[in-house]
């Protein structure tokens, strides 16, 4: 009984041989389907695992057990990070869509994991009690362990027993977590890297010097001024996100919903208490970071004539109506900023109550008005 976690752990690699020979892929899409179609084996041999202990040990080695299955449920999420590794590091030679859709084909067998892993951590959980009701239950404890082993199960169960214990593989389920927050930042860097660029790129001219027709512009009414290329080429690439996430739509989609509330944290958890499905949670998420980048590349100019600062006041409205279009809105910040750009000079004083001071402030700056 003292070496039943190594020989579990031992039986176990063996089979995950098998697991890692039919994972092996040359073309990268095909791994990454490869994880997902291997999910069904895996937990199929950690579920055999836990048969084995009830059968050969009435139970008596459930702490060896769930010692073997740590350490053979890390070997399996290796598989997930060298595919994950094998995708950053040939991200260049894909199509941003295709590499996008690999992204979210890897988060969404990472969320099917770890459903299956909960599901199998609670199935553990009743073996473990249900084992221990057994009226011979104390008697094979006596025969078949030393007086340490019997501690540490009479411990477990307690535990388990007491609502101290909701796990017994929680270490396992959070590195599968951990681990959906990095494929969630990989998937996030895809998606939003023609944004990122577009917003470099034109953020550069937004204090160029203007030119001598430019310098009357700021007279003219706003509807003589129209969206600049960089914002309308952000609006068609924000616009064709949902047709890219289709092949996800064809049916209810828990698993990848339920990897990105992990690995989106805060403002994932936040839009769920609105209910949303996975496209509204990435649509979101790339709103968000839209807005946020803007603000941003915006905030970092240092002087900006009037005829810009209309321009770029035009620019965040059309901004706005592409997300309102999508089902989202501006941030209240990057709004704030649209406002104080378009506040004549002459009020700005009194014509920003109530607006963040720090915003006032850098507004006030960049398009160099006196603050008294």
């Amino acid at each position: 009984m003292a070496r039943y976690a190594a020989l579990e752990e031992a039986h176990t690699a063996q089979q995950l041989r098998g697991v890692v020979m039919g994972t092996s892929r040359d073309d990268l899409m095909d791994a990454v389907q490869g994880l997902g179609q291997s999910i069904p084996t895996a937990i199929s041999i950690a579920t055999d695992a836990c048969k084995r202990c009830v059968a050969f040990t009435e139970g008596c080695a459930f702490p060896g057990l769930i010692k073997a299955l740590k350490v053979y449920f890390s070997s399996y999420l290796d598989l997930y990070s060298g595919v994950l590794r094998q995708l950053e590091a040939n991200r260049a030679e894909h199509e941003t869509w295709n590499v996008f859709q690999m992204c979210l084909t890897l988060l969404q067998t990472t969320g099917e994991l770890l459903i299956e892993l909960k599901r199998l951590d609670q199935d553990l959980i009743q073996n473990i009690l249900e084992c221990s009701r057994k009226e011979s239950f104390n008697a094979f404890i006596t025969i078949l362990l030393v007086p340490l082993a019997q501690q540490e199960l009479r411990q477990l169960i307690s535990a388990i027993q007491d609502g101290v214990t909701s796990s017994c593989l929680e270490s396992v389920t959070l590195s599968v977590e951990k681990f959906c927050r990095e494929v969630h930042y990989t998937t996030y860097k895809v998606i939003f890297s023609p944004v990122s660029l577009l917003l470099d790129t034109a953020s550069h001219s937004w204090s160029a010097p203007p030119s001598k027709a430019a310098s009357y512009a700021h007279n003219m009414p706003d509807y003589s001024f129209a969206p600049q290329e960089y914002i309308t080429e952000i609006g068609e690439y924000l616009m064709t996100l949902p047709q890219h996430l289709e092949p996800f739509l064809m049916r209810d989609n828990p698993a990848l919903t339920g990897a990105l509330h992990v690995g989106g944290g805060e403002g994932a958890a936040a839009q769920a208490g609105g209910g949303g499905g996975f496209a509204d949670l990435l649509l979101g998420m790339v709103a968000r970071g839209t807005c946020q980048t803007y603000l941003d590349h915006i905030l970092a100019v240092s002087q900006l004539t009037p005829a810009a600062s209309k321009q770029l006041a035009i620019d965040i409205k059309y901004l706005g109506n592409v997300l309102e279009d999508l089902g989202f809105g501006l941030l209240d910040s990057l709004q704030h900023v649209s406002v104080l750009l378009k506040v004549p000079a002459e009020e700005y004083q009194s014509q920003t109550t109530g607006a963040p001071p720090k915003l006032v402030a850098a507004v006030r700056q960049m398009r160099n008005i006196p603050s008294t």
